[in-house]
């Protein structure tokens, strides 16, 4: 397979596709299991805590959200056929309008918990506009059209400790796999929406820092591999340890 060619402004499939392309041997070759991709998806959300806590730079805290959205494409690359994080995404936050309270804003009270989410025969022809076209970008002002107002009540620390929430309902999806009653489809699905939630706090946290998650996710892997320089991917070592953040001169 070729690198997606076009524009920059991929649709998310296609930039889904780009991160299949650079990096998908090197992840069969280095990690080999959903357990090796979720806890490497663990490693980057705590960067992103500790640069935070070490105050680290703009550009910094852009790295650190665009390590997080290349492994969440990591750990759907590991059913790849087979899950398609775009579908996920457009079912549980649909065009227009929150799922759970179905209105645009959300108006969800969270302390107080919420039900499942909900779908309605209109949201399958907005579905298709969603999965054709929008971009990180676009899905990015849409968390924000429908959440952010929302959002913009919590701080940074609030914000990250939604996305570890987030993280943990993944480790728990991952754990329950061996003893649920769901279908082999519906294990994926399950995992498809726990990923969608992690990105969501992923877009909520780069909207708080004004930093658009899409441009730094291209500046740091298009059209190469940040590491070899090469597409796909030819890097004969893999680091699995924590990024180390100095505070930036006053």
């Amino acid at each position: 397979m070729s690198a997606v060619p076009g524009p920059i402004l991929y649709s998310l499939e296609e930039l889904i596709a780009h991160f299949f392309y650079l990096f998908g041997l090197r992840n069969s070759a280095f990690l080999h299991s959903l357990k090796n991709r979720i806890s490497f998806l663990g490693t980057s959300i705590t960067d992103l805590q500790r640069a935070f806590r070490k105050e680290a730079s703009k550009d910094d805290i852009g790295l650190a959200l665009a390590r997080i959205v290349s492994r969440i494409f990591c750990i759907a690359e590991f059913y790849r056929g087979h899950m398609s994080l775009p579908t996920a995404m457009a079912k549980k936050y649909p065009a227009q309008r929150c799922s759970y309270c179905n209105m645009y804003p959300c108006t969800c009270d969270i302390s107080a918990g919420r039900e499942e989410p909900t779908t309605t025969v209109g949201d399958v022809i907005k579905t298709n506009h969603q999965l054709e076209i929008w971009s990180l970008q676009d899905w990015q002002k849409h968390f924000d059209d429908v959440y952010g107002r929302r959002n913009r009540t919590q701080n940074i620390e609030q914000l990250l400790a939604h996305l570890l929430e987030e993280k943990q309902e993944l480790d728990n999806a991952l754990t329950l796999i061996p003893s649920s009653a769901l279908t082999a489809e519906g294990v994926i699905e399950s995992i498809a929406f726990e990923l969608a939630d992690v990105l969501a706090w992923t877009c909520a946290i780069a909207t708080q820092m004004g930093i658009n998650l899409h441009e730094v996710l291209m500046a740091r892997y298009y059209p190469t591999c940040p590491s070899c320089q090469t597409a796909p991917c030819a890097c004969r070592t893999f680091n699995h340890e924590q990024l180390q953040w100095a505070k930036p001169a006053k």
